[in-house]
């Protein structure tokens, strides 16, 4: 059986399959808040190694932001 090496769990007659990984793409912008201490990142994930079982959409690319707060020791997801 050929997609058996995608099975990453099984359990009840219920089966998780891999579709494909995701891979960190690039950091896009950063907006700094200097007086409060903040900072919003922009980056991009890309889906990679696509399985049979994902679908072959051509937006592999997804655009995320996050949010940081600087402490003593460094900068810390909010």
């Amino acid at each position: 059986m050929k997609g058996k090496k995608y099975l990453v769990k099984e359990s009840k007659g219920q089966y998780e399959v891999k579709s494909a990984e995701i891979a960190f793409g690039q950091i896009t912008g950063v907006q700094m808040n200097e007086q409060f201490k903040v900072a919003e990142a922009d980056y991009t994930l890309q889906r990679i190694n696509i399985t049979p079982f994902g679908s072959s959409s051509s937006n592999d690319i997804m655009n995320r932001q996050q949010s940081f707060s600087l402490y003593d020791d460094g900068w810390r997801i909010k």
